[in-house]
């Protein structure tokens, strides 16, 4: 079984810190695998 998403955020370029139009917009999708443990916690 797997989950999958999209996510998005805004990064600033350093060498453009003081200026808006440095920011740089990144976006992806990712696939993940769920796993399922059945041994109980030790705590």
């Amino acid at each position: 079984m797997y989950s999958s998403g999209r996510y998005q955020f805004t990064a600033q370029r350093t060498s453009l810190y003081d200026d808006p139009l440095g920011a740089v917009g990144i976006r992806g999708t990712f696939v993940a695998p769920l796993l399922t443990y059945q041994a109980p916690c030790s705590g």
